[in-house]
């Protein structure tokens, strides 16, 4: 069985990676989103772009460096506090202790900060998270 994707520089053969000399042209494109939003469980998760709101999937925190967590229809409990993220992220089953489920909300976390969205907000440059979008592919064309 081959699992490929044209769009990527490896080819999965047998569970081992085989170099593919797959076209520049071909390769998979990344792209940032513009501007960045969090949003609530309701808001669609992707590429953002001005007339397309859609929260960021692909959050990277320029502080800790790791990727954002998100977990929909929770919030984060109160007594959360920066040692419990260090200690615990990227650990789904250690951070589920300090959720409270919450239809609607999103709870957002790296290993420096965390928030809990319940609506599309965008994050501005003077936002005290310091969250990045970590690029998204888009198909080949």
């Amino acid at each position: 069985m081959l699992d490929a994707d044209v769009c990527n520089t490896a080819i999965v053969v047998f569970g081992s990676q085989v170099h593919n000399p797959a076209p520049v042209a071909q390769r998979s494109k990344q792209i940032k989103c513009f501007p960045l939003y969090l949003g609530g469980s309701q808001s669609a998760l992707g590429l953002s772009r001005t007339g397309h709101k859609k929260a960021c999937d692909k959050l990277r925190c320029t502080k800790c460096d790791f990727k954002v967590v998100i977990i929909d229809d929770h919030e984060w409990h109160r007594c959360c506090d920066c040692l419990f993220f260090r200690n615990n992220v990227p650990d789904l089953d250690k951070l589920k202790g300090n959720l409270v489920r919450k239809p609607g909300c999103r709870a957002y976390a790296c290993q420096c900060s965390w928030q809990s969205v319940s609506r599309l907000t965008q994050l501005s440059s003077d936002y005290s998270l310091q969250w990045v979008c970590g690029k998204h592919g888009l198909n080949c064309s």
